[in-house]
């Protein structure tokens, strides 16, 4: 032990302590500040990083963030994560300082989608529609779908696919695919949504399969065969279908479209009857559905808007917004 220096530690802090009595002051610190980043618009399957440069400031660090929701996001306690958001999305991160003092702060991303149609009237014309314009009108992609192979699919490479029933998009990854009805069976295919070119993936071993939409949250797959009014599991990578064991309905039925909304959790599966428009709610374990509305017929394929808006494209190649209280 040292007793001059203790003694010396003792002396200053007594006379620090004395001179905090005869000079009081109080520190002032600036107030804890958040910024989430300014809004941002990207395409469906882009990824974007959000949070300010800094997220946090004033206060007194360290800082320590949570983001919600989180299922989109990289790392949900990290100032700028990266969000991969597959509808709009309001994102809200909430700073915890030193001290224990919070703050929040908010911003959206905004996710725009086109959505894809093709005519199964022939020509094979491959359409889509930027559902944010003012007036969403459908673009000509593709002029033709036309088959790019492999060999020994009963088709032939360069064929013009005239009997092409059903597009669906995983709007995680951007990969497309479609359904041939050419041959005895149905064919799931992929498809460029740039030139219209497709290449095959395998049959499902079931017919008439004319409505496709994809499960981004489990990464599924679903189509309707029209004929029998069924649901299937379709595995992307060999093209087999699994039947479910309930018929969607067990009346008269022509389910043309069908489409998950995302902006529920977890997404659920919607389909439409062109001959009499009415609109299931279907279950993806049992493939039963309820008719939760009734709209005007002839309408061939439906699909959600990243804000929950209900498109339904007819056989007139006209698009319309339905309504979803009233289903007008």
């Amino acid at each position: 032990m040292n007793p001059v220096r203790l003694w010396s530690h003792a002396f200053y802090y007594l006379s620090f302590t004395f001179l905090l009595f005869a000079f009081p002051y109080q520190v002032y610190t600036q107030p804890l500040i958040v910024n989430a980043g300014a809004d941002k618009e990207i395409m469906a399957s882009q990824s974007t990083q959000i949070g300010g440069s800094p997220t946090a400031s004033g206060g007194v660090a360290p800082y320590f963030y949570l983001w919600s929701p989180n299922p989109s996001l990289t790392d949900p306690t990290s100032p700028n994560p990266v969000s991969s958001a597959i509808t709009t999305t309001t994102y809200i991160v909430t700073v915890t300082d030193a001290t224990g003092a919070t703050a929040t702060d908010t911003v959206t991303i905004f996710v725009k989608r086109f959505l894809y149609a093709v005519n199964d009237n022939g020509p094979a014309q491959l359409s889509r529609v930027d559902i944010d314009a003012a007036l969403p009108t459908l673009e000509i992609v593709a002029d033709y779908i036309i088959y790019a192979g492999p060999a020994g699919y009963g088709l032939r490479i360069g064929a013009v696919l005239d009997e092409t029933e059903a597009a669906a998009l995983d709007v995680t990854t951007g990969i497309a695919y479609i359904i041939s009805n050419m041959g005895a069976e149905s064919a799931l295919l992929t498809i460029d949504l740039e030139t219209g070119y497709a290449t095959g993936i395998g049959f499902l071993g079931t017919d008439d399969v004319n409505s496709l939409a994809f499960d981004p949250l489990n990464k599924q797959l679903y189509g309707v065969s029209s004929r029998q009014a069924r649901l299937y599991k379709i595995d992307i990578l060999t093209g087999v279908a699994t039947a479910l064991p309930n018929l969607v309905t067990y009346s008269h039925s022509n389910i043309e479209g069908l489409s998950f909304d995302y902006t529920q959790y977890p997404p659920a599966l919607y389909g439409i009857d062109e001959d009499n428009g009415n609109i299931f709610q279907i279950d993806t374990f049992s493939g039963a559905g309820i008719v939760i509305g009734q709209t005007m017929p002839t309408f061939e394929s439906i699909e959600f808007g990243g804000d929950g808006t209900l498109y339904a494209a007819s056989n007139l190649s006209r698009i319309f917004i339905i309504d979803r209280t009233t289903f007008q």
